[in-house]
């Protein structure tokens, strides 16, 4: 019940513009169950007179797969981001993810204010080249060279050391 106000919607814009290829909603069963679909709606002409055929997919094991996935993706999110040390994930030296640890280790009490930026932006110059000749000879050789330690500074300027170990940069 809750759905036919959308689907109402749905079908009233099918008709205003074009049909929407694949969409989701909820149908009961014959035991008043509740089973996610995915359907898709086509308009033909029957014996001379307009009809639509829907053809429905029952999702009920992909509804529960990426349910467990979103709950998997929630429980490490919390481990990494309550962790003690700093996380970060790079696609260098851009930021993608850093948990508020590492943020906080690098003078920000968002981690969001973080995400694009550049690490190399926190690093001594010199700290920097050395990263960059690891990733390269990482990605020629195919594996991580030992663990290492690089030294920054914080937005005041005082020194940080952050390790490294894998290795990867």
């Amino acid at each position: 019940p809750e759905e036919l106000p959308r689907l109402l919607e749905m079908h009233v814009r099918r008709l205003a513009v074009a049909p929407t290829p694949m969409a989701e909603t909820i149908v009961i069963g014959p035991e008043e169950q509740r089973i996610p679909v995915e359907f898709s709606t086509s308009a033909i002409m029957l014996d001379g007179r307009a009809a639509n055929v829907t053809f429905l997919f029952d999702i009920t094991h992909r509804k529960a797969v990426e349910e467990g996935l979103r709950m998997s993706e929630a429980r490490f999110r919390s481990l990494i981001e309550s962790a003690p040390d700093g996380v970060v994930i790079l696609r260098w030296p851009v930021i993608l993810f850093i948990n508020p640890r590492a943020a906080s280790m690098l003078g920000s009490h968002d981690p969001a204010t973080l995400i694009g930026t550049r690490l190399t932006d926190h690093m001594m110059p010199e700290e920097t080249a050395a990263a960059e000749a690891r990733i390269e000879q990482n990605y020629r050789e195919g594996g991580t060279s030992a663990p290492r330690e690089y030294r920054g500074r914080d937005p005041e300027g005082r020194p940080l050391a952050a390790h490294d170990p894998e290795g990867d940069g």
